[in-house]
C-alpha cells in the first residue's frame, strides 16, 4: 500500500463534482474536500491507526510540491474542482514510474509456441 494507490482512489472519488466541496471536510460517502477524501481513503485502506497515519503522511507529502505555499485545505477552498483534480493528477504522475518494471515485462512475456510435455 502506498501513496500512489491512495491518490488514485481519492482521484476516483473526486471525479464526480457532486462528491467534492469547499469549506468543510465532510464525511465518507458524502461530498468532501480533498483532505477529507484523503483521510477517508487512508482509514479504509489501513489495517490500524499507525498504518493510516503513515499512508496519510505519504500521500500529503506527494501532493505538497504542487500546492507549495498554501495548506491543502486552503488550496481546496480557493481553487476550482478541475484545479484540485489537476493537483491530484500531477501528484499521481510524479509517483508513476516512467520506465516499465522489468519484472512485469517478464510476466507479460508470451512465447509464440506452446511447450507440451
Amino acid at each position: 500500500m502506498n501513496a500512489l494507490i491512495v491518490l488514485r482512489e481519492v482521484r476516483t472519488r473526486m471525479a464526480d463534482p457532486n462528491m467534492w466541496q469547499k469549506g468543510d471536510q465532510g464525511s465518507d460517502g458524502a461530498p468532501q474536500c480533498v483532505a477529507g477524501h484523503l483521510v477517508a481513503v487512508c482509514e479504509q485502506l489501513a489495517a490500524c491507526d499507525l498504518k493510516m497515519f503513515r499512508l496519510l503522511g505519504d500521500a500529503r507529502r506527494a501532493l505538497r510540491p504542487f500546492h507549495q505555499k498554501i495548506a491543502l485545505q486552503d488550496y481546496n477552498d480557493t481553487h476550482t474542482h478541475p484545479e484540485v483534480l489537476n493537483l491530484l493528477d500531477k501528484a499521481i504522475a510524479s509517483l508513476t514510474p516512467s520506465t516499465p518494471n522489468p519484472v512485469l515485462k517478464l510476466l507479460e512475456f508470451k512465447p509464440e509456441f506452446e511447450l507440451t510435455i
